[in-house]
């Protein structure tokens, strides 16, 4: 018989008791579904994972090189113009972008007060809800205007006030020049009880000598450098071989080199770990979830069996009139296979809805690929044949004479 005979055959026997059919399609509809929800919110948080870690948010990759200064006190910057110019120039085949890093929230730097030199303690901030903790003891609290109009005004802490004004008051109107920058003392402060409580390192402010906002010091002090640069690597570039390369040319040939050394974490490394992981994690659910499909193949089984003995005439009204053995195997294996496949394909379907709804309430997207897909067709053609042929076999060796009698 023609494949496409043996099809519209094996289809028929299927319809001819659809409920049947159904229930025992249910399980592998369950298996599979179970199986693709978890494959495709596993790929979805990989690809999520590495998105959020190590690439920018057009995709490129990017690592963060960093400079330590040999001494814990200094106030030297790693980095400088002149070095962003020089990896632009060196590796800028590679490299889509270079740029120096963000100003942490907290920053030393040297600053004349009445023409004295010393080393000032910075906090910054870029809301005033981070003042809140500061009591301000006299002069005003920085306004939003002096946050946002890059206006020079600054707070000083109490002890700051007294040990360069002598009295908080006499320091209002003060200057403080930092970096060349004339600020002027718009307030002073002194940390609340317990102000510290609920916030981090990076949102407390009571420890420095003064704050700043940081847009405004951002704008005026960045381009005298950085001890963070980012790199952003071009489509295709091995990120790990190349940074490593950077790092290399940088303790050699670095603006800072004298003073301290240049490293980077390899991302790539962490990624390849956490990637790894969530893969392995995500097989082994997906396995214990697949235990299913085992249990929905032995339903199947025994669908057909009841099939093969309800239909011995028709078998035996088909050997009579010529069918090998060989049909009859393929009639029936192929009704199992369609019996699979279709419950397969139904189970794909639901899985990829299943996992799209998961994944929007927990704001990431599931991703179901080709081979996703192909997995699919293949478990389910798979099972159909593992627990279709014996008695797809058992049809075939049917005796036309016992089949008589």
């Amino acid at each position: 018989m023609k494949f496409r005979e043996l099809s519209q055959t094996a289809w028929r026997a299927l319809r001819a008791n659809p409920k049947r059919s159904f229930l025992s399609m249910l399980g592998i509809i369950i298996g599979i579904a179970s199986v693709m929800t978890i494959m495709a919110l596993g790929e979805g948080i990989k690809v999520a994972t590495y998105k959020n870690l190590d690439t920018t948010e057009t995709g490129n990759q990017k690592t963060t090189i960093s400079f330590m200064t040999n001494d814990p006190n200094g106030t030297r910057f790693g980095f400088n113009e002149n070095d962003i110019i020089n990896l632009q120039r060196e590796f800028g085949d590679r490299l889509e972008q270079v740029r120096l890093g963000e100003i942490q929230a907290h920053v030393s730097a040297q600053a004349v007060v009445n023409d004295k030199a010393l080393d000032l303690s910075i906090g910054l901030f870029e809301e005033l809800a981070a003042l809140d903790p500061l009591t301000v003891i006299a002069g005003a609290r920085l306004t939003e205007s002096m946050l946002t109009n890059e206006t020079m005004d600054l707070m000083v802490s109490a002890n700051f006030a007294k040990k360069h004004f002598k009295t908080p008051e006499q320091a209002i109107n003060g200057a403080v020049s930092i970096g060349g920058h004339p600020y002027t003392i718009r307030g002073v402060f002194k940390a609340t009880d317990n102000s510290d409580i609920s916030l981090t390192a990076d949102e407390n402010l009571s420890g420095s000598d003064v704050i700043i906002g940081k847009p405004v010091y951002h704008s005026l002090h960045r381009s005298e450098g950085s001890n963070e640069v980012a790199l952003i690597f071009k489509r295709g570039v091995k990120v790990s071989q190349v940074s490593k390369a950077v790092v290399k040319y940088l303790n050699k040939a670095g603006s800072q080199k004298q003073f301290g050394t240049y490293s980077y974490f390899d991302m790539g490394q962490l990624l390849e770990g956490i990637g790894t992981m969530i893969s392995n994690i995500t097989l082994f659910i997906s396995a214990v979830a697949g235990i299913s499909l085992f249990i929905a193949g032995i339903g199947v089984m025994n669908m057909m069996y009841i099939s093969v003995s309800e239909r011995t005439k028709e078998i035996g009204i088909r050997i009579a009139i010529g069918a090998r053995q060989r049909d009859i195997l393929r009639q029936f294996l192929l009704e199992a296979i369609l019996l699979t496949l279709i419950g397969g394909l139904i189970g794909f379907g639901l899985g990829f809805g299943l996992a799209s709804a998961i994944s929007f309430l927990l704001q990431f997207q599931a991703i179901v690929t080709w081979q996703h897909f192909l997995l699919t067709v293949g478990i389910s053609t798979a099972v159909g044949i593992i627990f279709g042929i014996l008695p797809a076999k058992q049809a075939a060796k049917k005796n036309i004479i016992d089949i008589l009698k």
